[in-house]
């Protein structure tokens, strides 16, 4: 099987919902503002030999931004 980590590398108060599912949701608490954040997801194998790891950009838009 494989194992995955999601990290937070920069940005805004955004949070990881499940930081060791294959799949997330990212959520804020915010209104009336954009926040963004940069994120990693890092997946290995059952030899702990890294899969493959992706960056991913995040922008959460609470209300109307101003």
């Amino acid at each position: 099987g494989y194992s995955y980590v999601w990290s937070k590398t920069s940005g805004g108060a955004i949070n990881i919902t499940s930081s060791t599912s294959s799949s997330t949701t990212f959520n804020s608490s915010g209104t009336n503002e954009v926040i963004d954040a940069y994120f990693k997801c890092t997946v290995t194998d059952s030899g702990s030999n890294v899969a493959n790891s992706s960056d991913i950009y995040v922008e959460i838009t609470h209300g109307t931004p101003p």
